[in-house]
């Protein structure tokens, strides 16, 4: 067989295999790391809250306005709620390891209250 065709035969396998699924906890690691990088502290000093496993509305994890009139895809994904210093951060991820921080508004400089339960 001819090393085209194995190349060829190799990249399709490749292109159909789905990306590695992270846990809960490997995705809250990302999100302290990211923390810990953003704020320059070590990710001893990041709290881990709650990890909750959502659905987001959107690629865009529910974080950023819907532009345009493409439809919202849902997303498996998690939600990491962590604290340093007294402050709260979200950070919202998909399955596959993409983390993100999430704005939520508040009081700028202030921390933000607790999430309510379901919310």
């Amino acid at each position: 067989m001819p090393i085209a065709s194995i190349l060829a035969a190799l990249a399709l396998v490749l292109s159909q295999i789905a990306p590695m699924e992270r846990t809960p906890s490997q995705t809250e690691a990302l999100a302290r790391t990211a923390l810990a990088t953003r704020l320059r502290v070590p990710e001893s000093a990041i709290a881990t809250v709650e990890t909750v496993e959502r659905t987001w509305a959107d690629a865009q994890f529910e974080c950023a306005p819907r532009k345009g009139v493409v439809e919202p895809v849902p997303t498996p994904g998690y939600l990491v709620v962590l604290t340093h210093g007294g402050r709260r951060y979200e950070y919202r991820a998909d399955r596959i390891g993409t983390v993100r921080r999430c704005v939520v508004p508040g009081p700028a400089g202030k921390p933000l209250p607790p999430r309510k339960p379901g919310r």
